[in-house]
């Protein structure tokens, strides 16, 4: 018997149910998504936020520290921004209260590249006269806040210092000449340093990392004043530098006094031929007088070309006989003094207070204390004409040579086959006739890349081959004997060089 169906029952009902249900389902769906997504967009954006906040950081840090470095001196230490422990020195909000930063820079001796965060926290100080030199490498760390520190981002980047002033001058030993029976070295020394301490003589001394102490950390700066690298720079912001009296004369004592915000007269130094420290006159001439070892007390006094000290004139200033008292040995890391590319001089970049010297005792040349003239306009050269060169012009090949007081040319060769010290010889009449033996190529700033910059290259067999010292060749007391080595990207290799900068100052930026 078939169902009879009630009147209107044709099944849209549930159907109508449906509808409702999956609609309702679409609906929260849908909301649920929407919402979701505007979540996600919201939390984009405050990621963003927190990055450019940590950005902002970087470019604040940044601008802190070129405005510090830009004084081009060591007192520039007391401008960058210093803090206590891991605190940040640098801080700010964005515009709109959209997010803010903090910036902690970490100050280095040593590259901090491919290092960890512990190694730099252990290398490093966030308060640059903590370092008791100027730093050479900064690690910034900013971090970045959105609106309500909801999102944080970190960013890191290193940034080279180019401090020129002591460019690649940490500071280090001002020795006395050793003799053949020394059994070891002595240096230049400021114990306790303060204004009037007595500047002494003291068996040479290292850190365990290979530095130098840093009572005997001195550098010998382009005025010509010696200065004393590690002197706590809140005490004596102009530094403590070395002198006798205010004006100079036999029998005054050596001593660490007030650097002069102007370069003083009675703080200027000249390394002489003789490798005697002379006292200047007007910042002009030498007057004569010269640094003295008093074996006795180890204390240093002035002598004169008369040996009026103690009535000897064996010990007289400008003695042509190297001496333990009264000759000079100045370190690769001490400084150069006012040598370099106005002076004619030739400074080798990693031995920093070295230039390339014609040996006129023989043949050769070497890496010699650099020699200093206090006249650019009207140089002394008698004593610097066998460091003072003529060069080809930077990028282009020809001969390269000194001229001696009498007007002959000396040009320095390329060594013969199997030997790797140049030698120095008459000079051809020209480049056009000379063999290749005679022809260098003056890279200077011209070359594309820094490896290849401020070289002296060999040219026909010898090219490829790159002008340096020779630390291994069996050396001088003073000096590296100066020859030929394949070219690199060494720094040995490079002369009168200026430091190597990244072009935005902020290098390997790297979100942590």
């Amino acid at each position: 018997m078939r169902a009879l169906r009630r009147r209107g029952d044709d099944g849209s009902l549930p159907l109508a149910m449906l509808v409702v249900i999956v609609g309702f389902g679409l609906g929260a769906l849908t909301a649920t998504t929407t919402l979701r997504g505007a979540l996600d967009t919201n939390g984009a954006v405050v990621r963003s936020s927190a990055l450019l906040a940590a950005r902002s950081g970087l470019t604040s840090a940044l601008a802190s520290l070129r405005a510090a470095e830009s004084t081009g001196n060591i007192g520039a230490i007391s401008a960058l921004p210093c803090t206590t422990g891991s605190a940040a020195q640098v801080s700010g909000a964005l515009s709109g209260k959209d997010g803010s930063y903090a910036t902690t820079i970490w100050y280095l001796k040593s590259d901090p590249a491919q290092q960890s965060d512990a190694w730099v926290k252990a290398n490093g100080v966030t308060c640059a006269a903590q370092l008791l030199v100027t730093p050479r490498w900064a690690y910034v760390v900013a971090v970045g806040s959105s609106a309500g520190a909801t999102y944080m981002r970190t960013l890191i980047g290193i940034y080279q210092f180019k401090l020129r002033a002591v460019g690649n001058m940490p500071g280090g030993q001002i020795r006395v000449y050793r003799t053949a029976a020394a059994t070891q070295d002595y240096c230049l020394t400021g114990d306790g340093p303060a204004v009037g301490t007595p500047v002494t003589m003291s068996v040479c001394a290292t850190n365990t990392d290979g530095t130098t102490v840093d009572k005997q950390k001195f550098g010998y700066m382009s005025d010509l004043t010696i200065k004393l690298m590690t002197a706590d720079p809140t005490l004596y912001p102009n530094g403590l530098c070395v002198q006798a009296g205010a004006k100079e004369a036999f029998g005054q004592q050596l001593k660490l006094q007030d650097c002069g915000l102007a370069t003083s007269i009675s703080q200027q130094w000249k390394f002489d031929g003789y490798s005697n420290f002379q006292g200047t006159d007007k910042g002009l001439i030498p007057n004569l007088v010269c640094w003295n070892i008093v074996t006795a007390s180890q204390t240093i006094v002035l002598n004169d070309t008369s040996g009026n000290l103690n009535h000897d004139y064996t010990h007289r200033c400008a003695a042509v006989t190297m001496t333990n008292y009264q000759s000079w040995n100045v370190t690769g890391d001490a400084g150069a003094g006012a040598a370099g590319p106005d002076s004619g001089q030739l400074v080798n970049f990693k031995q920093f207070g070295k230039c390339l010297d014609f040996n006129f005792s023989g043949v050769n040349t070497w890496a010699f204390p650099c020699k200093q003239s206090l006249s650019i306009q009207y140089p002394d050269l008698g004593d610097v004409w066998n460091e003072v060169w003529t060069l080809p012009g930077y990028g282009t090949k020809g001969l390269v040579y000194v001229t001696k007081t009498d007007g002959t040319k000396v040009c320095m060769k390329a060594p013969v086959s199997g030997t790797s010290k140049v030698t120095m010889v008459t000079c051809p009449a020209s480049a056009s006739v000379a063999t290749a033996a005679f022809i260098w190529w003056a890279r200077g700033g011209k070359a594309t890349v820094y490896d290849e910059k401020y070289r002296i290259e060999g040219t026909g067999s010898w090219a490829g081959q790159c002008l340096a010292p020779l630390p291994a060749a069996g050396n001088p007391v003073q000096a590296d004997w100066v020859g030929l080595t394949t070219c690199s990207g060494d720094y040995l290799q490079k002369w009168n060089a200026d430091p190597p900068v990244s072009t935005s100052g902020l290098a390997s930026v790297i979100e942590k």
